[in-house]
């Protein structure tokens, strides 16, 4: 389904097909040869010795280091490339993606700029984004060319026009790893917007499917998105054009299971009245700083049986039967008190995007004792995440439900994000 707001993403996408899997060509300087398999080859090498992540303010230091000795025409790919991730990742600043690129295309002998209409998409709040895990990202991007190119006699072969084959040989040119799914979910949605989803989580597909199978004629079990698409279009007639799958009275229909009423699901989670107060409020705390900072880098998740606060692309607080999971700030928890919080299963490293991020998960009847000396950590991680993200990656899942409960539990105001209004 095309999202209305992101036509200047979906422009920008089509120049990155044409530049990068149609030809050799480049974004920012036509009729030079930037997205050709020499500079691809050349460019990977050099980025390999990079570390994975990099501390505030490094990145630009780090890819000069990586890029010095470069011939002009990689040192461009670099630049692009940066460009083309922010496309497909989608939740890194628009703000911090400029400064990297126009930094890298400074290294050149006669500097080029970012063409003003490209330029002006890295103001567009995407969400789209999966795991962006870095330089690693960036290399497999590079890569994922690379392969494109290869899969052909002709690397200079137009790919299919048809969406579904183009999907096809985007299939064939992924790995089986996370980054390798951002592109399977991310790519044919911006190049084919109106073929391929961008509202469905990947575990919720084959739901939707299966419940739907039987309803709509000529369903093509064997791939899932060209099911979901002709089950849109049966169904736009009764829910209207661009309808959401998450729409309550949608989501009735393939997931009853679910708690249509976050009440219920709340409740039942914390069914102790003191206790649920008390979680809630650190939850309701919680939004209120990661809104302060920025009201669109958050949102609230309303699952079967857990509900989520997310920020940027981490879930920072889970409700789950039996359990308040937290992430925290690793760096504001003392060695001391790290061994303490082992027996609530305390880890750190487990999320690329942010490896200072540890974390636990505390009974109920105890978030209210153990959360006073977590506050500042868990608080730290909401805000560093919420300034680091234009817009939360799960925006497109985000549950008013859940705050219309929060606020009437806590008799408090409880905002939505800014892009839920």
């Amino acid at each position: 389904m095309r999202i209305a707001e992101y036509g200047s993403m979906y422009t920008a996408a089509q120049r990155f097909r044409a530049a990068a899997l149609e030809t050799d060509g480049s974004l920012f300087s036509q009729g030079t040869p930037i997205w050709s398999m020499p500079v691809l080859a050349g460019l990977i090498p050099r980025l390999l010795n990079l570390p994975e992540q990099h501390a505030e303010g490094e990145y630009l230091s780090q890819m000069r280091t990586a890029l010095g000795g470069a011939s002009a025409l990689e040192v461009q790919l670099a630049a692009e490339a940066l460009y083309v991730h922010y496309l497909i990742e989608g939740d890194t600043q628009g703000s911090t993606t400029r400064e990297r690129i126009v930094g890298v295309l400074a290294l050149l002998p006669q500097p080029i700029s970012i063409p003003p209409d490209l330029n002006s998409v890295l103001d567009v709040d995407l969400g789209l984004g999966e795991d962006d895990r870095g330089i690693p990202s960036l290399i497999y991007l590079l890569g994922f060319v690379l392969r494109w190119k290869r899969l052909g006699p002709d690397p200079h072969v137009r790919p299919p026009a048809d969406p579904w084959s183009f999907k096809a040989r985007v299939v064939a040119a992924t790995d089986e790893d996370a980054a390798g799914e951002a592109y399977r979910q991310t790519l044919p949605h911006l190049l084919f917007p109106d073929s391929f989803e961008a509202n469905v989580l990947p575990e919720d597909e084959w739901a939707i499917v299966q419940h739907f199978s039987a309803a709509v004629a000529g369903m093509q079990s064997d791939d899932v998105d060209r099911s979901i698409r002709q089950i849109r279009d049966a169904l736009s007639a009764t829910y209207g054009e661009g309808f959401n799958f998450y729409d309550p009275e949608v989501r009735a229909l393939w997931d009853p299971g679910a708690a249509s009423d976050a009440a219920q699901l709340i409740e039942w989670l914390l069914p102790d009245k003191a206790v649920r107060e008390s979680v809630l409020t650190i939850v309701a705390d919680a939004i209120d700083a990661a809104h302060l900072v920025n009201p669109n880098a958050w949102g609230t998740t309303l699952r079967r049986d857990e509900i989520r606060l997310n920020v940027g692309q981490l879930e920072t607080l889970v409700l789950r039967e039996g359990a308040v999971y937290l992430v925290v700030d690793g760096t504001y928890i003392q060695v001391s008190q790290k061994a303490d919080l082992r027996r609530f299963g305390f880890r750190c490293g487990q999320y690329r995007s942010m490896i200072d991020a540890c974390g636990l998960a505390l009974p109920p009847d105890e978030v209210a004792a153990e959360y006073y000396a977590l506050r500042e950590a868990h608080e730290a991680l909401v805000v560093a995440l919420a300034r680091r993200y234009t817009r939360t990656t799960f925006a497109r899942f985000h549950s008013t439900q859940v705050i219309d409960y929060l606020g009437h539990a806590l008799g408090r105001d409880i905002p939505n994000p800014a892009y839920a209004r």
